[in-house]
Protein backbone atom coordinates (compact mmCIF):
# COMPACT_ATOMS: atom_id res chain seq x y z
CA UNK A 1 0.00 0.00 0.00
CA UNK A 2 1.45 3.15 -1.47
CA UNK A 3 5.31 1.27 -1.47
CA UNK A 4 4.81 0.25 2.56
CA UNK A 5 4.40 -2.92 3.57
CA UNK A 6 1.96 -3.52 7.16
CA UNK A 7 1.51 -7.23 7.26
CA UNK A 8 -2.12 -6.38 8.89
CA UNK A 9 -2.94 -9.32 10.34
CA UNK A 10 -6.24 -8.00 12.27
CA UNK A 11 -7.34 -4.05 12.74
CA UNK A 12 -7.81 -3.09 16.04
CA UNK A 13 -9.37 0.77 15.67
CA UNK A 14 -9.95 3.49 13.43
CA UNK A 15 -9.75 6.94 14.30
CA UNK A 16 -10.44 9.79 12.39
CA UNK A 17 -9.40 13.53 12.76
CA UNK A 18 -10.88 16.56 10.72
CA UNK A 19 -8.03 18.81 9.10
CA UNK A 20 -8.93 20.78 6.06
CA UNK A 21 -11.97 22.19 4.39
CA UNK A 22 -11.90 22.97 0.75
CA UNK A 23 -12.42 26.35 -0.54
CA UNK A 24 -15.51 25.08 -2.37
CA UNK A 25 -16.87 23.44 1.30
CA UNK A 26 -18.20 20.36 -0.91
CA UNK A 27 -15.61 18.67 0.43
CA UNK A 28 -13.03 17.86 3.59
CA UNK A 29 -9.74 16.11 4.26
CA UNK A 30 -9.54 14.03 7.06
CA UNK A 31 -6.85 12.29 8.76
CA UNK A 32 -7.35 8.64 10.04
CA UNK A 33 -5.21 6.37 11.94
CA UNK A 34 -5.22 2.77 11.78
CA UNK A 35 -4.52 0.75 14.16
CA UNK A 36 -3.56 -3.02 13.74
CA UNK A 37 -1.58 -5.90 14.98
CA UNK A 38 1.16 -7.24 12.08
CA UNK A 39 1.77 -10.90 11.50
CA UNK A 40 4.74 -10.68 14.44
CA UNK A 41 1.50 -10.02 17.06
CA UNK A 42 2.55 -6.53 17.59
CA UNK A 43 0.40 -3.36 18.08
CA UNK A 44 1.42 -0.87 15.10
CA UNK A 45 -0.54 1.96 13.70
CA UNK A 46 -0.09 3.85 10.80
CA UNK A 47 -2.18 7.30 9.21
CA UNK A 48 -4.02 8.04 6.01
CA UNK A 49 -5.49 10.63 4.17
CA UNK A 50 -9.43 10.21 3.72
CA UNK A 51 -11.53 12.56 1.67
CA UNK A 52 -15.38 13.34 2.46
CA UNK A 53 -17.96 14.89 -0.08
CA UNK A 54 -21.11 15.77 0.21
CA UNK A 55 -21.87 14.50 -3.15
CA UNK A 56 -19.94 10.68 -1.89
CA UNK A 57 -19.44 9.07 0.57
CA UNK A 58 -15.23 9.41 -0.19
CA UNK A 59 -12.34 7.66 0.35
CA UNK A 60 -8.83 6.93 1.18
CA UNK A 61 -6.08 8.84 -0.85
CA UNK A 62 -2.89 7.78 0.46
CA UNK A 63 -0.56 8.42 3.32
CA UNK A 64 -1.44 11.70 5.11
CA UNK A 65 1.60 13.53 4.68
CA UNK A 66 1.89 13.41 1.14
CA UNK A 67 -1.23 14.93 0.68
CA UNK A 68 -1.01 17.31 3.11
CA UNK A 69 -0.03 20.90 2.14
CA UNK A 70 0.79 20.20 -1.02
CA UNK A 71 -0.59 20.95 -4.81
CA UNK A 72 -0.64 17.31 -5.30
CA UNK A 73 -3.22 17.20 -2.84
CA UNK A 74 -5.75 19.94 -4.76
CA UNK A 75 -4.71 18.28 -8.24
CA UNK A 76 -6.46 14.67 -6.90
CA UNK A 77 -9.33 16.10 -5.09
CA UNK A 78 -9.84 19.55 -6.32
CA UNK A 79 -10.42 21.22 -2.71
CA UNK A 80 -8.40 24.53 -3.06
CA UNK A 81 -7.24 26.71 -5.98
CA UNK A 82 -4.25 25.34 -8.14
CA UNK A 83 -0.87 26.16 -6.46
CA UNK A 84 -2.13 26.98 -3.27
CA UNK A 85 0.41 25.47 -0.32
CA UNK A 86 -1.72 27.50 2.61
CA UNK A 87 -3.82 24.43 3.51
CA UNK A 88 -3.12 24.64 7.14
CA UNK A 89 -4.45 28.31 7.44
CA UNK A 90 -7.92 27.00 5.76
CA UNK A 91 -10.50 27.33 8.72
CA UNK A 92 -12.62 24.06 9.14
CA UNK A 93 -15.72 26.32 8.71
CA UNK A 94 -19.16 24.31 9.99
CA UNK A 95 -18.60 21.61 7.57
CA UNK A 96 -17.44 19.62 10.34
CA UNK A 97 -20.67 20.04 12.25
CA UNK A 98 -22.71 19.73 9.42
CA UNK A 99 -21.56 16.17 8.94
CA UNK A 100 -21.80 15.35 12.58
CA UNK A 101 -25.56 16.50 12.68
CA UNK A 102 -26.21 14.17 9.07
CA UNK A 103 -24.58 11.31 11.06
CA UNK A 104 -26.65 11.99 14.04
CA UNK A 105 -29.96 12.61 12.05
CA UNK A 106 -29.25 9.28 10.52
CA UNK A 107 -28.25 7.42 13.64
CA UNK A 108 -31.25 9.12 15.37
CA UNK A 109 -33.91 7.74 12.68
CA UNK A 110 -32.34 4.58 12.84
CA UNK A 111 -33.48 4.61 16.83
CA UNK A 112 -36.60 5.70 16.07
CA UNK A 113 -37.65 3.08 13.22
CA UNK A 114 -36.06 0.20 15.44
CA UNK A 115 -38.06 1.31 18.54
CA UNK A 116 -40.85 1.44 16.59
CA UNK A 117 -40.59 -2.02 15.37
CA UNK A 118 -40.56 -3.10 19.22
CA UNK A 119 -42.91 -1.03 20.52
CA UNK A 120 -46.37 -2.28 21.00
CA UNK A 121 -48.04 1.47 19.74
CA UNK A 122 -46.86 1.58 16.36
CA UNK A 123 -46.51 5.19 14.62
CA UNK A 124 -47.97 5.67 10.82
CA UNK A 125 -44.78 8.15 10.46
CA UNK A 126 -41.52 10.46 12.20
CA UNK A 127 -39.44 12.74 10.96
CA UNK A 128 -36.41 13.84 12.28
CA UNK A 129 -36.07 17.16 12.06
CA UNK A 130 -33.27 19.19 13.66
CA UNK A 131 -30.07 18.49 15.56
CA UNK A 132 -28.42 20.37 17.52
CA UNK A 133 -24.73 19.31 18.57
CA UNK A 134 -23.37 20.75 21.64
CA UNK A 135 -20.64 23.09 21.75
CA UNK A 136 -17.20 21.85 23.72
CA UNK A 137 -18.13 24.22 26.77
CA UNK A 138 -21.58 23.17 27.28
CA UNK A 139 -20.41 19.32 26.85
CA UNK A 140 -17.96 19.93 29.47
CA UNK A 141 -20.31 21.22 31.83
CA UNK A 142 -22.49 17.82 31.66
CA UNK A 143 -19.78 15.91 31.73
CA UNK A 144 -18.11 17.86 35.00
CA UNK A 145 -22.04 17.66 36.89
CA UNK A 146 -22.85 14.13 35.67
CA UNK A 147 -22.74 12.39 39.39
CA UNK A 148 -23.13 9.12 37.50
CA UNK A 149 -19.81 9.86 35.63
CA UNK A 150 -21.37 8.14 32.46
CA UNK A 151 -21.02 11.03 29.66
CA UNK A 152 -17.29 11.23 28.57
CA UNK A 153 -15.02 14.76 26.98
CA UNK A 154 -14.43 12.57 23.85
CA UNK A 155 -18.78 11.64 23.30
CA UNK A 156 -20.88 13.47 20.58
CA UNK A 157 -23.79 15.25 22.83
CA UNK A 158 -26.48 16.49 20.67
CA UNK A 159 -30.30 17.63 20.94
CA UNK A 160 -32.72 16.13 18.25
CA UNK A 161 -35.72 17.82 17.42
CA UNK A 162 -38.52 15.61 15.94
CA UNK A 163 -42.29 14.39 15.40
CA UNK A 164 -44.10 11.69 15.51
CA UNK A 165 -47.21 10.48 13.76
CA UNK A 166 -49.06 7.72 16.31
CA UNK A 167 -52.19 5.68 15.37
CA UNK A 168 -54.64 7.53 17.55
CA UNK A 169 -53.55 10.82 18.47
CA UNK A 170 -55.89 10.81 21.38
CA UNK A 171 -54.79 7.85 22.82
CA UNK A 172 -50.88 7.26 22.92
CA UNK A 173 -47.76 7.33 24.92
CA UNK A 174 -45.81 9.03 22.79
CA UNK A 175 -47.14 12.92 24.44
CA UNK A 176 -45.32 11.96 27.50
CA UNK A 177 -42.23 13.91 27.81
CA UNK A 178 -41.91 16.09 25.96
CA UNK A 179 -43.93 17.55 22.60
CA UNK A 180 -47.51 19.21 21.44
CA UNK A 181 -50.13 17.99 18.96
CA UNK A 182 -50.98 19.33 16.19
CA UNK A 183 -53.53 17.50 14.49
CA UNK A 184 -51.91 14.31 13.25
CA UNK A 185 -48.53 14.62 14.32
CA UNK A 186 -47.36 15.76 18.16
CA UNK A 187 -44.61 17.84 16.95
CA UNK A 188 -41.23 19.26 18.56
CA UNK A 189 -40.13 16.64 20.84
CA UNK A 190 -36.90 16.51 21.92
CA UNK A 191 -34.45 13.87 22.62
CA UNK A 192 -31.16 14.50 24.24
CA UNK A 193 -28.41 11.86 22.98
CA UNK A 194 -25.00 10.61 23.67
CA UNK A 195 -23.27 8.99 20.54
CA UNK A 196 -19.81 6.99 21.05
CA UNK A 197 -18.15 5.32 19.03
CA UNK A 198 -20.71 5.60 15.73
CA UNK A 199 -23.90 4.58 18.30
CA UNK A 200 -26.57 6.03 19.98
CA UNK A 201 -25.74 4.86 23.93
CA UNK A 202 -28.37 6.95 25.91
CA UNK A 203 -30.79 8.64 24.80
CA UNK A 204 -33.89 10.61 26.99
CA UNK A 205 -35.70 14.27 27.29
CA UNK A 206 -32.84 15.42 29.71
CA UNK A 207 -28.86 15.13 30.87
Amino acid sequence: MWNNSYNIKKIKDVKSEFTHLGKDKQSALYKCTIYYIDNNNKDKSFDVAVMVSKDSEGGILGTYDSYTGSTRFTRWVGLYDEGNTENSQLEPDNYAEEVMKDDVKILFSNKLKKDNQNNIEKLLDYMVEDVTILSDKDKKEIVENDYTEYFKNTDTLAEVTYSVKPKDINNTGWISGNGEISGEWIKNKTAYICVRNGEIVFSGTGW
